[in-house]
């Protein structure tokens, strides 16, 4: 079996990644809200203000938050790599939607921490199919390895 052919991608996420970056905080604040609101017996429309004055402070706060820079991602055909200065790791898919994947980096070098990595079909222009296939296609296997069971002798 052949592994997939090369492939490079830039990770930056796109639109959704962002959307997910602030949509997070503002969720948290509404909730916090919320309960605080509650628990003071606030009158309901004090509370409605509450809950959506914290929602937008925590969007805001989440929407310019300092990202990640765009990372690359690079499948040489045999390993891949990530980030820049480039680390050697693998890479798993944990959410694929189509038009937007959210992958984990684990670098092979124990000393270097988990990296996330969103890409988007836009970011990753026409190369989305390739990048699909070294995903779950991996590294080549010996073509000596060993065979199914329902392909043994005996």
């Amino acid at each position: 079996m052949r592994s997939a052919p090369p492939v490079a991608v830039t990770c930056d996420g796109g639109l959704p990644w962002a959307g997910l970056q602030a949509g997070l905080p503002a969720l948290a604040g509404a909730a916090v809200a919320a309960w605080l609101s509650a628990w003071v017996d606030l009158p309901p429309l004090a509370e409605a203000g509450a809950v959506f004055a914290a929602a937008a402070a925590g969007g805001l706060l989440g929407w310019h938050w300092p990202r990640p820079r765009p990372a690359p991602l690079v499948w040489d055909g045999a390993c891949w790599n990530a980030g820049s200065p480039a680390v050697a790791g693998q890479v798993e898919v944990m959410i694929d939607f189509g038009g937007w994947l959210l992958l984990r980096f684990r670098p092979d070098a124990a000393a270097t921490p988990v990296r996330w990595l969103a890409v988007s079909a836009a970011a990753a222009r026409g190369s989305l199919h390739g990048l699909r296939a070294a995903l779950h296609g991996g590294p080549a296997r010996p073509a000596g390895g060993p065979r199914s069971a329902e392909r043994q002798p005996g």
